[in-house]
């Protein structure tokens, strides 16, 4: 009788240098950290950083959408700090309203969004151009927006 098992060749793991590079970087960040600062390993400070990235993650996973369907999209930044003018603006002046102005934000950033995909397809502007526009409005209206300094 013949044998007749299937051997598969063995993958060599191997490490890419770019990622032996970052491995490191951030070990040094890390250690900086540590030495430097006496709060930096407490679950406080994790607990804090963790907080301030939902908001990156949130906005990372939008931006990885548009990029996965080919497009690209420059005025999230924009967008983003506009949200937060907007609902710092509002629940500073009416703290009871803030509920309802988390729904108004995110209906704002998709409605700008949807403004520059309407363009970009109507017209055939291509979308990193209309983004970076988009950005410098928005940027240019947040600076006319609030008359004092908010949140």
């Amino acid at each position: 009788m013949a044998d007749t098992t299937v051997t598969t060749p063995r993958r060599r793991f191997r490490l890419d240098p770019s990622l032996i590079i970052v491995i490191a970087l951030l070990a040094m960040v890390v250690t900086a950290g540590f030495v430097r600062s006496d709060r930096f390993g407490t679950t406080r400070n994790f607990t804090n950083v963790l907080e301030q990235m939902a908001a990156l993650g949130f906005a990372s996973l939008g931006q990885a959408l548009v990029v996965i369907v080919g497009g690209i999209d420059l005025s999230i930044g924009a967008v983003v700090t506009a949200s937060t003018v907007l609902m710092a603006s509002v629940v500073e002046i009416h703290p009871a309203l803030m509920i309802p102005m988390i729904f108004v934000t995110l209906l704002f950033g998709a409605e700008i969004g949807f403004l520059n995909v309407l363009i970009t397809i109507r017209t055939g502007v291509n979308p990193q151009n209309l983004t970076l526009g988009t950005a410098s409005i928005i940027n240019g209206e947040e600076l006319i927006f609030p008359h004092q300094p908010t949140g």
